[in-house]
């Protein structure tokens, strides 16, 4: 499925879920964002030539701030990640940074398409629905992309967006021909870190014995 077609076909599940706020001119705005992302998005794939996916982060969807997690390293959830499994800072050189992490099989994937603050609306059966359309998107992307190590650990950014994607999928998720199970145990999200992920839980869910020191940074 093409990227047009995808953005395209899932506005209206967008539109019931945020009724009369989804103008042309937001449209294209979100057009703009998606563009964007999914271009970085195949940048990253590229440091992948040759490593298998062995620690898979899913989230919700990219920021309006436009700081997606590809294009700028100097984000809090770029830093939560990368202290997850680096002891050292990330070299200020992000594309370094990008492949320290692609080294170690790190990936992050989105299950929503649009930039939006769905804020108060994640227990609205207008969200699942919304979750469950966009399955095939994300899925395929992983499949169409990557190989994965058949010992992959998966974590989830966000409490109720994944319990959400965990009911969309029944609870597995078939990547590289293998089936996964997800549940709520792999979420990340952290209530004294105001629902955020935090390191300690992406660490545990992630099974990291120790942190490692990037050589490839200063």
């Amino acid at each position: 499925m093409e990227e047009f077609d995808v953005f395209n076909e899932n506005l209206e599940e967008l539109e019931k879920l945020f009724p009369n706020q989804v103008s042309a001119q937001k449209r294209k705005k979100l057009r703009k964002i998606f563009d964007d992302t999914e271009n970085y998005w195949n940048t990253n794939i590229k440091r992948f030539r040759g490593k298998k996916i062995k620690y898979l982060l899913i989230c919700e969807a990219p920021p309006s701030t436009g700081k997606y997690f590809y294009i700028s390293a100097n984000t809090p959830l770029f830093k939560l990640v990368w202290k997850t499994f680096y002891s050292n800072p990330a070299s200020p050189n992000q594309n370094d940074a990008y492949k320290c992490l692609a080294d170690l099989g790190f990936l992050l994937i989105d299950t929503l398409l649009f930039t939006m603050n769905y804020t108060r609306l994640r227990k609205k059966p207008a969200y699942d629905t919304l979750i469950k359309k966009c399955l095939p998107w994300w899925i395929n992307k992983l499949n169409s992309n990557f190989t994965f190590d058949p010992d992959l650990k998966i974590a989830f950014g966000f409490k109720l967006n994944a319990l959400s994607v965990i009911k969309a999928t029944g609870g597995t998720v078939c990547l590289g021909g293998k089936n996964y199970k997800i549940h709520n145990g792999q979420i990340a999200a952290d209530k004294n870190h105001r629902w955020q992920p935090s390191t300690a839980k992406l660490g545990k869910i992630f099974q990291i014995a120790s942190k490692q020191i990037c050589h490839r940074c200063p």
